[in-house]
């Protein structure tokens, strides 16, 4: 499906977890493959990954590089397919 945009959301945080930082790899235009990290999250235990579901182009960035967010919260806006 091409220019198909979906949306990637944190992934469920462990029980003792409630928020954490999350900073960005990559930015808006960049290209990713499949299973390329996009983002962490930085917990006070644990830091965990955000990866691309699959390759495409960075569409929006949801939130801002920083913040501090929760789980199952929407993120990135990826754009599917190749660049270009």
């Amino acid at each position: 499906l091409k220019d198909e945009i979906v949306t990637v959301e944190t992934p469920a945080f462990a029980e003792s977890i409630k928020e954490g930082d999350i900073t960005f790899d990559k930015k808006v235009g960049d290209s990713v493959a499949e299973d390329e990290v996009i983002a962490k999250i930085e917990t006070d235990k644990t830091t965990m990954e955000i990866k691309a579901p699959k390759a495409g182009v960075i569409e929006e960035l949801l939130v801002a590089d920083g913040s501090t967010i929760t789980a199952n919260l929407p993120v990135i806006k990826l754009r599917l397919g190749g660049a270009g």
